[in-house]
């Protein structure tokens, strides 16, 4: 099934040439992520529950409980179900969030096999991250440090001052903006981070526009 696979790019522009494809997708062929996600719902389809209590995406699954039981217990379930078919819950990769603001008494240990999983304050889950407390400020950073990042690849561009300031909202608004607020509409903000992610976004278009603070026109943005 594999053998001399190859594949093409659709762009704009057209369809590229054929190529082989040997880096990436180890296993050889653009087909083999949809298989696997067939094969694991298959194997484990009577033992998958509904979110938020058990969400995968590809290899990657979280089991959420009301107890220290309840999670230990559906562990187990997966390990077990698993081993049957040869395939192995890494124990390198995997471990625990207790949520210390939903009342469930801890500190806890959750095993997998016997051996205990080391403990994590906060979680990344599909870009967002989850944090033992209920906080969100982890998440609001590191949303504004990556958003930073992308500013950084296209400084080029939005701080030139060839560039019709039409052009740079823009650019600024489907490239900038949306890693910024990725998941914001979840989050249950405290002011002092309201302030940060008004502050970083203001910064960011008057760099853009060549104004200062002290110009005080904000509202233009």
């Amino acid at each position: 099934m594999y053998g001399r696979c190859s594949t093409q790019v659709r762009t704009a522009a057209g369809t590229t040439a054929s190529f082989s494809v040997g880096v990436g997708l180890h296993q050889g062929s653009a087909l083999s992520p949809y298989l696997f996600l067939l094969v694991m719902d298959a194997l484990t389809a009577d033992i998958q529950e509904e979110a938020p209590w058990c969400m995968l995406f590809a290899d990657d699954i979280v089991l959420v409980g009301e107890s220290g039981p309840e999670v230990q217990s559906r562990l187990e379930a997966w390990r077990l179900r698993l081993d049957t078919v040869g395939l192995k819950v890494s124990r390198s990769k995997t471990e625990y969030l207790h949520c210390d603001f939903g009342g469930i008494s801890g500190p806890m240990t959750i095993t997998l096999a016997g051996m205990p999983l080391p403990v994590c304050s906060d979680f990344r889950y599909l870009g967002s991250l989850v944090q033992s407390d209920g906080e969100v400020n982890r998440d609001v950073t590191h949303r504004i440090n990556t958003g930073w990042m992308k500013w950084r690849q296209v400084t080029s561009a939005i701080c030139d001052p060839r560039l019709p300031l039409k052009l740079k909202g823009k650019i600024y608004k489907s490239v900038i903006r949306p890693v910024v607020l990725y998941g914001s509409e979840c989050w249950a903000l405290k002011k002092r981070d309201e302030k940060r992610v008004h502050v970083a976004e203001m910064r960011m278009p008057r760099w853009m526009c060549g104004v200062t603070r002290m110009d005080n026109d904000d509202d233009h943005y």
